[in-house]
């Protein structure tokens, strides 16, 4: 019965949570319930009556008119998009390794900004008081190179997932028992991806902590044991970001073909709006971090940007999700 209440719910995930459409749903459930039971009274198995079940009562079109929702039914969202088990795997894996890309394109940014910062606060060092190491240049060169790898690991990420971009905005449709899987293996993922989304906030916090102890020991400003404590600060970050990255984008792979989570259809118009957000707001903030830089000097303190702009960002995304209406409750 898990399976037919499943499949109910996908064939009414498109459409609006208005009254009609509950009611509709309601009885579907009970009609397919009570065939159910007289199919299996009737001898067959549990499969074959679910299967029987679903083959009867399975294309929303044919029902409803019967069901008075053809209005609801016309107006919906576009038809879902069909994921054989093979391609559902396949969406897995370049989401995953979509993941690994963004993480490790974050890591090598936030890396050469640490460089940067190291390098430019190292110790000058002289030779028979002629020759003097600067490591300004250096930590520029490092930093635009690890700029540019990190840029071309985002770029090759977005182009490995734009094949699945045709699909924004449409529900995937799996078979039952696919559904079911996949279903089971986002629940057992369930303490998984919490435990992601703890340590990457732990990691971030603790690295803050660590300058806060150093400017609390009273180091001397610009000095070696600050610039240590910015770098290793920085470093941390990256990781944390990388780790919430990876957690929150697996998760999100299995909200998608499960059409649970952030993923349900309710809340594919708002990710949408999201979406569209989000490519500016990063270029901006990523543009902030570079004046900040290299044109007021502040390359002691502009990495505080990147984790001000993911609570910021957080905020504008729970704030389009408190005022924009779903269409479903």
């Amino acid at each position: 019965m898990n399976t037919i209440t499943d499949y109910i719910d996908r064939m009414f995930a498109a459409l609006p949570s208005s009254d009609e459409v509950r009611r509709a749903k309601r009885e579907l459930q009970q009609m397919s319930e009570d065939r159910y039971h007289e199919l299996r009274a009737e001898g067959a198995s549990e499969n074959e009556a679910v299967g029987r079940v679903i083959a009867q009562f399975g294309n929303l079109d044919e029902l409803a008119d019967d069901l008075g929702i053809r209005a609801e039914l016309d107006r919906s969202i576009v038809e879902p998009v069909r994921f054989s088990d093979g391609e559902a795997e396949r969406f897995l894996e370049v989401q995953r390794r979509g993941s690994l890309l963004i993480s490790g394109g974050v890591l090598a940014v936030l890396a050469g900004a640490a460089m940067l910062v190291g390098f430019e606060g190292a110790p000058s060092t002289a030779s028979s008081g002629v020759l003097r190491f600067d490591g300004e240049p250096l930590g520029l060169l490092l930093f635009f190179l690890a700029l540019a790898l990190g840029v071309g690991m985002f770029i090759f990420a977005g182009v490995s997932m734009s094949r699945y971009s045709k699909n924004e905005g449409r529900v995937i449709e799996l078979s039952p028992e696919a559904s079911a899987r996949y279903r089971a293996r986002r629940e057992a993922g369930t303490t998984r991806f919490a435990l992601g989304i703890a340590g990457g906030v732990a990691l971030i916090l603790l690295s803050i902590a660590v300058s806060a102890v150093i400017s609390g020991t009273g180091a001397q400003e610009g000095g070696a044991l600050e610039t240590i404590g910015i770098v290793i600060t920085m470093l941390g970050i990256a990781l944390a970001v990388g780790v919430l990255v990876v957690a929150s984008m697996g998760r999100s792979a299995l909200d998608r073909i499960t059409a649970e989570g952030d993923y349900s259809p309710e809340k594919i118009q708002e990710d949408e709006l999201i979406g569209r957000i989000a490519g500016p707001y990063w270029l901006l903030v990523l543009l902030v971090f570079l004046v900040w830089g290299f044109v007021f000097d502040g390359w002691e303190r502009n990495w505080m940007v990147w984790p001000i702009g993911g609570v910021l960002f957080g905020l504008v995304a729970a704030t389009i999700g408190a005022i924009r209406p779903t269409g479903r409750r």
